[in-house]
């Protein structure tokens, strides 16, 4: 039996289409209460609802994943390099925040240790081209402040970075995310302050600076130094120096 699979569930690299749901995924469907002969829509989004985050032991770690084993069911979850690097070692506990990716050759957990990362990737996936793995690859080149602050400002040499975004890709991803970005930037309150760095880079660009340059002389503001008034004369003494 097939079932044609909804908008919300996100195939990698491609759009949406019928999918086999076959005697394969019974386990996990018996581990989570749905059904254990055929898989039906509203299955499938219960399961990607319910599996928002995994809290566990890891027993294994590879080269681009490690598993995870929560309530006696190993997990197989994807990583991208940078939260490799940061996650605990084999027999220690870790919190992920999961995605899961639907495709006819079967089902992918990623995972990302914070909410921030998640929310990121759920952006970038919502792109036509742009799938998980490709998103993970992006989320590895920069962290989710600057990402905002590249598409916000336009700037696509980060995103151009990663393997297989060219400057058309990198280009959409600015379109199409920036009014996206700035919402979610402003309701992140001061856990960022995304939207303010935002502000502050946007008038050194004013200013006669580039977007890197500005950026960097930011990042060398200490965090004691409040106010964006404040925090721009910081960034005018160090660009100063150069």
């Amino acid at each position: 039996m097939t079932s044609d699979v909804p908008n919300s569930c996100h195939c990698e690299e491609r759009s949406d289409e019928a999918i086999p749901w076959t005697w394969q995924y019974s386990g996990i469907a018996t581990a989570f209460g749905l059904a254990t002969t055929d898989f039906w829509t509203s299955d499938v989004i219960k399961l990607k609802t319910m599996i928002s985050s995994l809290e566990g032991k890891i027993t294994l770690r590879a080269e681009k994943y490690i598993i995870l084993e929560a309530n006696g069911i190993g997990y197989k979850v994807w990583c991208a390099e940078k939260t490799l690097s940061k996650i605990p070692q084999i027999g220690e506990s870790v919190k992920l925040f999961t995605y899961l990716s639907v495709k006819e050759t079967g089902w992918d957990l990623f995972g990302f240790l914070t909410h921030e990362e998640l929310e990121m990737l759920e952006l970038l996936i919502s792109i036509s081209g742009i799938g998980p793995k490709t998103a993970a690859n992006i989320l590895s080149v920069a962290s989710v402040e600057d990402l905002q602050e590249a598409i916000v400002l336009g700037d696509e040499t980060i995103l151009s970075r990663v393997s297989g975004i060219g400057k058309k890709v990198a280009q959409k991803i600015v379109i199409e995310l920036k009014s996206k970005v700035k919402k979610l930037a402003k309701g992140s309150g001061d856990k960022f302050r995304v939207a303010d760095d935002i502000e502050i880079i946007d008038a050194l660009v004013a200013m006669g600076y580039k977007v890197y340059e500005a950026r960097e002389a930011l990042k060398q503001v200490p965090e004691s130094v409040k106010g964006m008034e404040n925090r721009v004369r910081e960034a005018l003494k160090r660009l100063g120096k150069k």
